[in-house]
């Protein structure tokens, strides 16, 4: 009984401070393939959205590549899509949330990209959560003879402790 009042009253206090705010949020989540970011009216509703595909490069069997250049600009296409999509101006949006796949983004102190792929092409400076390029020496790990700092899985992820040569040369 206490715990419905104390719903009720949660419920009505949202209500009333949704009741007084104006504006949008936008929701923006990075896939492994697309950029997708939603426009929400303050109660929760969609208003629109749009989708922004991401360029992904395979440059050798087991390697898997993005650009974190190419990332941020489908971000912003997506999200200036979405606001067009929903009639509404920039200046009606009043807070963005950011989510993204876990990857491994390769920059450099002057946060410019460091290339990570065997072609040393900057763009792709990403190694994707799909990537096995340690696939083989994470393979020789043994589950009944553990290595000291190593986590086995089952499905192996990159080692994001090697140099970058190594990550070319692999």
């Amino acid at each position: 009984m206490a715990i419905d009042k104390i719903g009720q009253r949660r419920q009505r206090e949202v209500k009333a401070v949704t009741a007084q705010r104006t504006g949008y949020v936008i929701g923006v989540d990075v896939g492994t393939m697309s950029v997708r970011a939603g426009v929400f009216a303050l109660d929760g509703t969609m208003v629109a959205h749009a989708v922004q595909p991401i360029q992904i490069a395979r440059p050798r069997e087991n390697f898997v590549e993005q650009s974190s250049d190419d990332i941020w600009e489908a971000t912003g296409r997506a999200v200036r899509a979405a606001i067009a999509n929903a009639g509404i101006r920039s200046e009606q949006v009043i807070g963005i949330s950011y989510d993204a796949t876990c990857s491994l983004v390769a920059l450099g102190k002057d946060l410019r990209p460091i290339p990570v792929s065997p072609t040393g092409d900057p763009k792709w400076n990403i190694i994707v959560w799909v990537n096995y390029r340690r696939l083989k020496p994470t393979a020789s790990c043994r589950h009944d003879k553990p290595v000291r700092g190593l986590s086995l899985r089952a499905r192996p992820k990159p080692n994001l402790r090697i140099k970058r040569a190594e990550l070319m040369s692999r």
